[in-house]
């Protein structure tokens, strides 16, 4: 039998003391390194003995044309060697121009100059940090549109630069109900395994539109998306989002539970 998928959440302060007894049985541990480049990195490795870690959004801003920032980059290999996590994961968007720079990812248009650009940089990425790295989709208000078509975009992607896919379920079903699309459909033209990890949360609703906030109790039907996609590829690990309006520590050991109970029951299935 193969190794069951691993089922964790991402750190929050919020939960600290919780996540030091770790009571809810969370097998892996997500970070955002960022949230380390101010603070001392000693920290950041007290955090990640509690389980295996995952270390993302350093905001690299991997679609942006040109030298990525070296400070930033410098930063983010600065927490990762000291982690030492399971692997590494950044949001596959730009975040920074010439001109400005956000506290949150755009999409990148899906042309073969975007292509380029993030190949490099993940290329680069993982040779300074020495850890596989996972392109994470992300949700957007925009459809973003090129000469590729964007499954096609994160295939090459992955391939060109020979690293994996964090498929988030909640920004696909959130980007699904945004921009009309088949969620299933889209899935199955992703090459199944580029996916190595998931993302599940709760999404709000406002004005008839789907925002992906990690601050809501996960919705039955990204359970049914995610179960979905777990039915059509192997994933390593599965992180519950939560990221505002914490509740009770039980509410979250259940989705934690729910998440590997889930993963083991369908594994279970295609492998009978």
């Amino acid at each position: 039998m193969k190794r069951p998928v691993r089922t964790g959440i991402l750190y929050s302060a919020a939960f600290a003391p919780w996540l030091e007894h770790m009571p809810g049985g969370a097998d892996c541990l997500e970070i955002r390194a960022h949230l380390f480049y101010r603070t001392s990195l000693r920290l950041a490795e007290s955090i990640s003995r509690s389980c295996p870690t995952i270390i993302s959004r350093g905001w690299l801003s991997l679609g942006t044309p040109g030298p990525l920032d070296a400070e930033r980059l410098g930063a983010f290999a600065s927490v990762v060697e000291r982690v030492n996590p399971l692997w590494i994961s950044e949001p596959l968007g730009f975040s920074r121009t010439e001109e400005a720079t956000w506290e949150s990812n755009l999409p990148v248009c899906p042309d073969h100059r975007s292509l380029n650009a993030i190949v490099d940089h993940a290329v680069e990425v993982m040779d300074v940090c020495r850890k596989l790295l996972l392109l994470e989709t992300t949700s957007s208000f925009v459809q973003a549109r090129g000469s590729i078509p964007e499954t096609d975009f994160l295939n090459q992607a992955c391939e060109k630069a020979k690293c994996g896919l964090l498929l988030d379920v909640t920004a696909l079903l959130v980007n699904a109900a945004n921009h009309r699309l088949d969620p299933i459909e889209w899935l199955r033209q992703i090459e199944p395994r580029f996916i190595l990890q998931l993302h599940v949360s709760g999404y709000s609703r406002r004005d008839n539109r789907c925002f992906d906030e990690h601050m809501n109790a996960i919705q039955e039907e990204v359970w049914e998306l995610a179960a979905a996609v777990l039915r059509y590829c192997r994933p390593e690990a599965i992180v519950i989002e939560r990221e505002g309006h914490y509740p009770p520590v039980f509410a979250l050991e259940h989705e934690i539970a729910r998440s590997r109970e889930m993963a083991q029951r369908i594994l279970a299935e295609i492998e009978a």
